[in-house]
């Protein structure tokens, strides 16, 4: 399963702390004997429309030095306006904080000011104002990214304008930068944190897909939106591509075995067919033929290479009497499938030796006063190596390699005959038994 990790940064958009001196200063304490100097570096900074009015403070300000906000919006501004139109912000009032918060007043239009004043136990200061503000020159932020999708060589990642304050009644949830920079422009760059080639695009899309990867990799990727002369702040995002994987393994396969040629000894042919090709994960480089004693997991597996083109193996001189699991697997450069699970594995069962060694079906015919033709039904399932023919216990049985008919002649005419055919075994007695 793939991984990201995304960097988030936290805006703190009012704090502040007072430094006092770690020595007296008797400049300083005679200064803070009447009213404050007002604050200084009055300004509005604002991203995504998060519009805040800072300050810094004067040389006689301490932590007893309080601070009142107040407003103005476009329309209401004179060059030297009444204290009527003015506007206190109710949670600027007597704060200790330099900064303020004006989330609504300002909103994404207009034309606004602001002024801060500093009083303490002595007095008031006077008011310094900040300059001329207009909400729609906010800052835009660093996007909001997403890993939509993971594969080995692609990542599809998901770029959204950053939030704004602003809520969205018809749709629910708080309206993005989108809305109102429609035409947003990403830069997308992106890097293999092994290697030093970045690589980027340039796309409006929110959808962006980044492929040509390798797999197995970590990727940084970073997003900045850019509108008009506005540039964003910069987000960034890792995620990690797919482990190439192997193919599946080779399907329909076959197995017969050769008990008899080599008794005590057997042949396993095995035949096979490619894998799907969908399923390859890469070219196919060779199929590796794998077997093993059942019911051994921990037991020596023995491996045969066979070349790709090839789909057919022949496993020599296993043991007649043991039973064997067997697998193909086919091969690509990220190495060999999976050995299946163990009921799902081609089994060899032993070889039965409990065959009945006496063949159907046995029958005479006359053919002269001194001949007859005997014949009989094949063993099926036996390795079966001739048949021995008996009619005579003084006589030694006649030999049948082939075939399952033998003429005897040489008889004496008008006499019975017994006759008994037995089939030679690897697992049994030379002439089989004919005593019964």
């Amino acid at each position: 399963m793939a991984a990201w990790w995304v960097q988030v940064v936290l805006l703190v958009w009012c704090s502040a702390t007072i430094a006092l001196p770690t020595t007296p200063d008797k400049d300083l304490e005679s200064s803070t004997l009447g009213p404050p100097d007002k604050p200084i570096n009055v300004r509005f900074e604002s991203v995504n429309f998060n519009h805040t009015l800072k300050w810094d403070l004067a040389p006689d300000h301490d932590d007893s030095t309080l601070f009142t906000v107040q407003y103005i919006g476009a329309g209401h501004r004179e060059r030297y306006p009444s204290p009527e139109e003015w506007h206190e912000k109710a949670t600027c009032i007597n704060i200790t904080l330099t900064c303020c918060v004006l989330l609504k007043e300002p909103g994404t239009d207009g034309t606004w000011w602001a002024r801060v004043r500093a009083f303490n136990s002595y007095g008031t200061s006077d008011w310094a104002s900040s300059g001329v503000f207009r909400p729609f020159d906010t800052h835009l932020g660093a996007p909001d990214l997403d890993i939509r999708q993971v594969s080995k060589t692609r990542l599809v990642l998901r770029v959204r304008a950053p939030k704004t304050p602003f809520y969205d009644s018809n749709h629910g949830g708080r309206m993005r930068m989108s809305h109102y920079l429609t035409t947003i422009t990403w830069m997308i760059t992106y890097q293999d944190v092994e290697s030093n080639l970045t690589l980027e695009k340039e796309t409006p899309d929110k959808d962006v897909i980044l492929d040509n990867l390798h797999p197995g990799k970590h990727y940084c990727i970073t997003a900045r939106g850019t509108y008009m002369d506005k540039e964003g702040a910069t987000g960034r995002i890792c995620a990690d591509t797919e482990e190439d994987a192997p193919s599946s393994g080779a399907r329909e396969l076959f197995v017969r075995v050769d008990d008899c040629t080599h008794y005590p000894m057997r042949h396993v042919n095995l035949t096979w067919q490619p894998p799907p090709v969908e399923d390859w994960n890469g070219e196919l480089r060779e199929y590796e033929v794998s077997y093993r004693e059942a019911r051994t997991h921990q037991g020596q597996t023995t491996h045969s290479v066979v070349p790709v083109n090839v789909t057919n193996f022949t496993i020599r001189d296993l043991s007649v009497s043991k039973q064997y699991m067997l697998n193909v697997a086919a091969c690509t450069a990220a190495g060999c499938s999976e050995e299946p699970a163990e009921h799902n594995l081609q089994r060899v069962a032993p070889f039965k030796t409990d065959t009945v060694q006496y063949p159907p079906n046995v029958s005479a015919v006359p053919l002269s006063p001194t001949s007859m033709q005997v014949s009989w039904n094949s063993l099926e399932g036996a390795c079966v190596q001739g048949y021995m023919v008996q009619y005579d216990p003084a006589l030694d049985p006649i030999s049948v390699d082939s075939g399952n008919t033998v003429n005897l002649t040489g008889l004496v005419p008008g006499s019975e005959y017994h006759v008994c055919v037995t089939a030679r075994l690897p697992t049994g007695p030379q002439y089989g038994d004919c005593t019964r």
